[in-house]
This record gives structure tokens, C-alpha cells and sequence, in this order.
């Protein structure tokens, strides 16, 4: 970047981000993509998403080895995204009747280590495969419960889908612990 920028003077940075690292919520793609726009920004020059795309899934590739780009175009697009195999559709923004909550465990941990962790259990007994492929309709299933605005219908799938990720061992006690207390507090 300094190079082919021609960056004159050398330049010190500080990044503060208020998005955890290691919770997979994509903050190292945040942090991309803010340096990247920033930059571009200081020096006066243009920059086309196509651009940011490509210097954001380069500065992924240093931090992850091989992401799979959802989190850098669904920063950039700055919309919700349906993502396949590297290619990429826009929603239509979320209009539903109720409210998603995001909540911080404050437990780290590494997507490509919980990819490999499945990979094994799938490799080992072929059972578990059954259980990622009922994710994959899961996830299609949800896209028409947005489609039709059933926000009821989408809550009952994401606890179809965390009912999985605990068959596969990639839950968390603590995420178990918030699910509960949603529950008890009147959450779906």
C-alpha cells in the first residue's frame, strides 16, 4: 500500500474498535475496512467498493489465511447479505415485527478452529454430516421466514440451528446461560 500509494511520510497509527476480536463478529474485516476507507480518505484519493473489496479480503488473508469474504462484503455493502460459495446477493433490509439482540460472551475463540473441530466430527462419524446439511436447509428455511416477514417463524429456526451447533460441540455454557435467560424473560 505505501508503495503503490506513494505514502511519503511515515505514519503512526492507533486503532481503538469497540467490536470484540475473536468472537466471530467479523471485527477484524471492521477494522479493515475502516484503515482502508481512512486511508484512501487522508491521501485524497478515490475509492471504488471494488477497491475496498479487494485491499479489506487481502488484509483478511493475512489475519485468517483463507476467509471466506462474507464478513469484508457484508461491511462493505453495509446491508444484509446472502452469501454461497464466494458469490454474494443482496437483501432486502430486515423488516420485521421484534428485535434480534446481539450479545458478547466474552469468550474468544477461532471460526477456522470450530470449522476444523466439525470437519473432524463429520470425517469421523458421517452422522454429523446430517447435522451440517439440515444447517444448510435451516439457513434457506430462514431466508423465506424474512422473505415473509414471520419473525416468529425465523426465532423458531434459529433455535432449530443452535439445537445443531450443540450437536456439533460448537456451542458455548455461556451462550446456553443467555438463551435461558432470554427464555425466561419472554424471548423466542
Amino acid at each position: 500500500f505505501v508503495e503503490n500509494k506513494k505514502v511519503e511520510e511515515p505514519l503512526l497509527l492507533k486503532i481503538q474498535a469497540n467490536l470484540p476480536p475473536s468472537r466471530g463478529l467479523g471485527s477484524s474485516a471492521a477494522v479493515a475496512v475502516a484503515f482502508i476507507r481512512a486511508s484512501y480518505d487522508y491521501l485524497g484519493l478515490p475509492l471504488t467498493d471494488k477497491e475496498l473489496l479487494e485491499n479489506a479480503d487481502w488484509a483478511e488473508r493475512i489475519a485468517h489465511g483463507k476467509p471466506s469474504g462474507i464478513d469484508t462484503k457484508t461491511i462493505v455493502t453495509n446491508q444484509p447479505v446472502w452469501y454461497q460459495k464466494g458469490e454474494v446477493e443482496i437483501l432486502k433490509t430486515l423488516d420485521l415485527d421484534g428485535y434480534m439482540v446481539v450479545i458478547d460472551t466474552g469468550v474468544k475463540g477461532s471460526t477456522k478452529q470450530a470449522v476444523e473441530d466439525v470437519h473432524q466430527l463429520c470425517d469421523n462419524d458421517k452422522n454429523y454430516m446430517q447435522v451440517v446439511k439440515h444447517i444448510g436447509s435451516l439457513v434457506y428455511s430462514a431466508s423465506e421466514a424474512i422473505e415473509h416477514h414471520s419473525f416468529d417463524q425465523l426465532a423458531t429456526i434459529f433455535n432449530q440451528c443452535q439445537d445443531d451447533l450443540r450437536t456439533l460441540t460448537v456451542s458455548h455454557d455461556k451462550i446456553e446461560m443467555f438463551l435461558r435467560l432470554g427464555e425466561e424473560n419472554g424471548s423466542v
